[in-house]
This record gives C-alpha cells, sequence and structure tokens, in this order.
C-alpha cells in the first residue's frame, strides 16, 4: 500500500515510528504541485524508519519550486528505511528542502538511498 503526504499536509511519525511485520513493503510518499506546494513527511523524537519501508520525496516540476520533503527532528533515524528523492527542475528547491535533512542530522545510517542525477545540478 501507499500513505501519501500530499501538498501542503505533513504526516508527522512520532514515538517508535514504523515497524512492520507484516512482509509487506509499506510506500510513504511526500507529493508536491507545479506552484511548490509540498507535501511533508516529519519524524519526530526517537521515531526511526523500519524495515520494509521505502519514502519517496517527489521532485519539482518547476523552476524555483519546493520538492516533497522528508525531515528528522531530535533523535529520530532514518534506521533501515529506504529513501528515494526524485529529480526536479534546475534551481528547484529539491537539495535544501531534502537532501539537507539527512546530510544535518548524524543518526541516519540509511539500508539505501537513491539521488536523481537531476537533484545535482546546480550543488
Amino acid at each position: 500500500f501507499t500513505v501519501t503526504a500530499n501538498p501542503g499536509k505533513r504526516l508527522s511519525l512520532n514515538g517508535s515510528g514504523i515497524i512492520n511485520n507484516s512482509g509487506v513493503l509499506q510506500n510513504l510518499v511526500a507529493t508536491t504541485t507545479p506552484e511548490g506546494v509540498s507535501g511533508v513527511i516529519s519524524f519526530i523524537n526517537s521515531a526511526t524508519a523500519g524495515s520494509q519501508s521505502v519514502f519517496t520525496a517527489d521532485g519539482s516540476t518547476a523552476d524555483q519550486a519546493f520538492a516533497g520533503r522528508v525531515q528528522f527532528f531530535g533523535t529520530s533515524s532514518a534506521a533501515d528505511g529506504a529513501f528515494i528523492v526524485e529529480g526536479s527542475q534546475p534551481n528547484s528547491r529539491a537539495l535544501p528542502a531534502v537532501w539537507r535533512n539527512f546530510m544535518t542530522n548524524q543518526r541516519l545510517p540509511m539500508a539505501s538511498s537513491t539521488i536523481s542525477p537531476a537533484d545535482l545540478v546546480g550543488a
């Protein structure tokens, strides 16, 4: 199944975060609009991204627009989650809005991450 943080909405994960014992992959997606209104997935306090969970931050489709965002606060961790940051238009805010959140938190050893090449334009 897929859980979506629609544009202008926030999905906050607190407590333990995601624990998936179902054997079925869970997909969580932060979407965006051409106008740059983004959905946000936030890990708060000590929440972790458990195994069998894939997080996707949709890339922006317009110049100077925000992409979907995944954020970590407190002692939260990417743990065993897999993260996909989709490519965005040049000059968009994909890297500042998404990748910076991975880089500034030292508790983010991830099972895997995929950064589309378009995200690195102008970096």
